[in-house]
């Protein structure tokens, strides 16, 4: 995958689900101390190559020997 344009954006990995803590459970009557933890994301890998493309001009002025 190459990323081209400015503020260009790709999914690398999914996250994993969000748990539910005391404040899913509670009523107006109880506030119970239970949870359920979430599921983990994806895992991976990877090797990131930045490439860099630059526009390069040499300017020079002549040598001695070359002004005849």
């Amino acid at each position: 995958m190459e990323i081209l344009e400015d503020h260009q954006e790709f999914v690398l990995l999914k996250g994993g689900k969000g748990g539910f803590g005391n404040t899913r459970f509670k009523s107006s009557v109880n506030a119970p101390a239970q949870d359920r933890p979430g599921e983990p994301g994806e895992v991976g890998d990877f090797r990131l190559e930045l490439k860099s493309i630059a526009d390069v001009g040499l300017v020079a002025s002549p040598t001695p020997a070359s002004r005849r």
